[in-house]
């Protein structure tokens, strides 16, 4: 009774209640609006795009009035004088145009940054979706496997009582039966944990069916000729060459800043004398003069950062095509390892289908058949592990050249 009930909860879990699926256009989507790191990201990418558009920004206009009164002359007349002015402060016009290439080059920087997150996201999510898919099949063996053994079990619980079994065989039976079943709710146990990661990744409320994507499947597909390409044109590069040029500009720009902006002013001045008044047209224009030290230490201030940044682009590309080489050789060699596994997955079906006949022959003994059967499901086991095992040394490629490389259906 106790294998039905948990034969039926996990068939409501995996699959024989109807299942959530959808477009891969759709689990990019949700991965894309329901990330945290990205949404955070995203309002901080526009929020300092907001402050360098307000750094752009002329300062700011006021209205400055002097009014000056009193008695003057020998007749003691009443005299006022007052001067209002309307003072604009207005950025220079080359040093407009520098700013505006920087916050370019900003702009630029920081959208690739956001796009390499994104793709970070998205390499993530399509691991996690690996790694419950994977872990279905897995559950799929050892409830087949649990099974197996305990038709087995109920054969040798039949032969004890016959005396045609020892014992010590049928507690063996008993236990391999307990190992299986354990295995299988270990499992279970890692597929609700996954399956809840994955309901978070896409933004999807609590789901009793299985999840599927479309056109999402693990794939041997991509070219090792591609491979320097990726690495050329690596977003981690472009970002790091984008801000060498940020620093360059800014260094150019520093230098500029010391006459960055004036102010100039226009208004009215009017002077009452008893009956007499006057009014005088004024212009007001004040220029800063730099006697200070600052600029030049801000430009070598970015002058330092660009050095850096280039030399840092250069450390990066080395080591990205070292890490490139390397994950793509251990691929390599994950592959052959898959297609030997094959090989064993399909010697040890035929070990046990030869083990059946000989079994119904009973020219081998029940336990000798069990072991063939074990050992094919062990082998189909280590074969998902092994798959297991590729897609998370992929995973580490794709996230080191920052670039998706496969997403194509199965085609193990």
């Amino acid at each position: 009774m106790k294998f039905k009930r948990y034969g039926f909860m996990m068939a409501m879990m995996l699959g024989m209640a109807s299942g959530y699926e959808m477009a891969l256009d759709e689990f990019y989507k949700r991965i894309e609006q329901n990330s945290i790191p990205l949404i955070q990201n995203k309002a901080n990418f526009d929020s300092t795009l907001q402050d360098y558009r307000a750094s752009m920004s002329w300062g700011t206009s006021y209205v400055e009035s002097e009014i000056s009164m009193g008695k003057v002359g020998n007749n003691q007349a009443f005299n006022i004088e007052s001067t209002t002015l309307l003072m604009l402060t207005p950025r220079l016009p080359w040093v407009s145009a520098m700013m505006r290439s920087s916050f370019k080059t900003k702009s630029l920087q920081y959208q690739k940054q956001y796009d390499l997150l994104k793709t970070l996201a998205l390499i993530g999510a399509k691991r996690l979706y690996f790694g419950y898919e994977i872990m279905e099949e897995k559950y799929n063996i050892y409830k087949q496997r649990e099974q197996i053994f305990l038709s087995q079990l109920k054969i040798a619980e039949a032969k004890l009582k016959a005396g045609s079994v020892a014992k010590k065989d049928y507690t063996n039976f008993k236990n391999s039966y307990y190992e299986a079943k354990l295995a299988r709710m270990e499992t279970q146990k890692q597929i609700v944990n996954l399956r809840a990661s994955l309901l978070k990744a896409l933004g999807l409320s609590k789901y009793d069916g299985v999840i599927r994507v479309r056109d999402l499947g693990f794939e041997i597909g991509y070219r090792k000729e591609d491979l320097e390409s990726f690495v050329q044109n690596s977003p981690y590069l472009e970002i790091l060459a984008l801000s060498a040029k940020d620093h360059a500009i800014n260094a150019k720009a520093s230098s500029a800043m010391r006459f960055d902006s004036f102010e100039i002013g226009a208004g009215l001045q009017n002077t009452t004398q008893g009956s007499l008044q006057e009014n005088l047209a004024t212009l007001r224009v004040q220029v800063p003069i730099p006697l200070t030290t600052k600029y030049g230490h801000l430009k070598k201030k970015y002058l330092i950062l660009q050095s850096a940044a280039l030399r840092e682009l250069e450390v990066k590309k080395n080591n990205l095509k070292l890490e490139a080489q390397s994950y793509v050789g251990q691929l390599e060699i994950k592959r052959e390892y898959m297609e030997l596994q094959n090989d064993s997955v399909a010697n040890k079906k035929a070990l046990m289908d030869m083990g059946k006949t000989a079994y119904e022959s009973q020219k081998i003994s029940l336990f000798e058949y069990l072991s063939y059967q074990n050992s094919y499901m062990e082998s189909l086991i280590k074969r998902l592990d092994a798959k297991m095992d590729y897609i998370d040394v992929e995973t580490l490629l794709e996230e080191a050249l920052g670039v998706i490389l496969t997403q194509g259906k199965d085609n193990e």
